[in-house]
């Protein structure tokens, strides 16, 4: 009879700790959700180069690895002490354009945390419990021979010192960390040539920073000769952090829904803005509040899958609050299950807001007809011809605006500069007709004109 065998006490461990990591992933994703709140304000403002701000939790296997690798079962007796001494089990990673912006993000960072509390940590007045260990040498050396800029911190956060680290990594040095773990970290069998497998990875990492270098340049140059972008920057970049935020969520859950993804870097951009907007006007909170509330909804334990498949049902006949509501909003209503460019962005739309679908597309519609709707585009309809006359050339107008936009269909009808040139071309024809028409009869002669002959005039968008 065989005696029963036991298992490795390092093993038992191991377990414990995975079960604490993944009782305390709630407090973990709360915390990040904050970290981010506060630095999105010092680091997205006047910062054109930044791409995003995003955080990962340890996975339980990557726990029981580095446990193992480091030999941490050794220095630590408890689940508690491993978590407490591990600075990674939170990470944030801060993503930028190129590789000299990591430097220069930095270096924002130290400018921003310049308290120092002991001989390690320093602290934000625009911060609450966040302490970042400046000291370190910087960019650090790794075991693989590249270098990074990594910085850890403590976050002090529902009575927990919780560790965690950031890493700033441009665009190309993030792809290249997927590519190396994948490929070699996560790779542990035994192969005989590791020297050539090795200087071809330094190959490719230098073919990578010399791509990098060009892009930077394209880059500049464009900047250079960059217009007025404020439309999808307002709000000190608060906008695009949104766009970014909608777009990883919504990436991953096409991938799910339908197993690949499209371009919709512009749908975001559009959402982004229109969130931004909608969530000021219900809430008057505080940006940094309304970060929090965005990033918590886009936590995938809020949302469940979705079906970029199905079509789109609305609740009711919807019935526009004017005649360009009316014609705008039925053209959509035609297309949102026939256009998918369409299709997708109402998809996003309708999951992001709150209430149900024929609502959230009413409020749209309005917001769409506010953007071109402004009083001070009409002033001089209502000084020549009287405000009441004023108003209803103000309603012909828009009803032509409707027919060019129904008539156009694409969704860059709502992008932001589509909407820009539609003011200022609103802006000039106002113009024209408050000097080349003498008479608000002289007006209503030229539109019933149009309609006998079925052209009711339109305006290109």
């Amino acid at each position: 009879m065989h005696n029963e065998v036991q298992r490795l006490d390092l093993f038992e461990l191991i377990d414990e700790t995975t079960w604490l990591l993944l009782d305390n992933k709630p407090i973990y994703a709360a915390a990040a959700a904050r970290i981010i709140e506060l630095l999105t304000p010092m680091l997205y403002k006047k910062n054109s180069r930044l791409v995003g701000i995003k955080s990962r939790i340890k996975s339980a296997d990557s726990l029981k690895e580095k446990i193992i690798r480091r030999q941490l079962y050794k220095k630590y007796n408890t689940a508690e002490k491993i978590l407490e001494n591990l600075s990674d089990t939170l990470g944030i990673m801060i993503e930028c354009k190129f590789i000299d912006d990591e430097e220069k993000i930095f270096n924002l960072l130290r400018k921003h945390f310049n308290i120092k509390v002991n001989e390690k940590l320093y602290t934000s007045k625009e911060t609450q419990n966040l302490y970042l260990d400046l000291d370190m040498t910087q960019p650090q050396m790794q075991k693989n021979g590249y270098t990074v800029y990594r910085v850890d911190g403590v976050f002090v956060f529902e009575e927990k010192k919780i560790k965690f680290e950031i890493q700033l990594k441009s665009l190309v040095n993030a792809f290249w960390s997927e590519v190396e773990h994948e490929l070699v970290y996560k790779n542990n069998q035994y192969v005989p040539s590791s020297s050539l497998i090795t200087e071809l990875l330094f190959a490719i990492k230098g073919n990578l920073e010399g791509i990098d270098k060009m892009l930077q340049l394209l880059a500049n140059k464009i900047e250079e000769h960059d217009v007025d972008r404020t439309d999808l920057n307002n709000t000190m970049g608060y906008s695009s952090f949104v766009a970014k935020i909608i777009s990883d969520f919504f990436c991953k859950k096409m991938l799910e829904s339908i197993g690949f993804t499209v371009d919709f870097k512009k749908t975001c951009e559009i959402l982004g803005v229109y969130i931004m907007e909608r969530l000021k006007e219900r809430s008057g909170s505080s940006m940094s509040k309304l970060m929090m509330q965005i990033t918590n909804q886009f936590s995938d334990e809020e949302y469940g899958k979705v079906n970029f498949e199905e079509q789109i049902v609305f609740e009711g006949k919807y019935i526009g609050d004017d005649r360009f509501s009316e014609i705008v909003g039925n053209s959509l209503i035609k297309l949102i299950n026939i256009d998918f460019e369409w299709h997708l962005f109402f998809k996003m739309l309708f999951e992001i807001e709150p209430g149900n679908n024929l609502e959230d597309f009413t409020i749209f519609i309005k917001v769409i007809r506010d953007t071109i709707t402004h009083d001070e585009i009409y002033e001089p309809l209502y000084e020549k011809f009287g405000q009441e006359n004023g108003l209803k050339m103000k309603d012909d107008i828009l009803v032509a605006v409707a027919l060019g936009f129904a008539n156009d269909g694409r969704i860059k009808m709502i992008y932001q500069d589509t909407l820009r040139s539609v003011r200022e071309n609103l802006k000039v024809y106002v113009e024209n007709i408050s000097s080349g028409i003498n008479s608000f009869e002289e007006w209503v002669e030229n539109v019933e004109l149009n309609k006998v002959n079925g052209e009711y005039f339109q305006l290109d968008i």
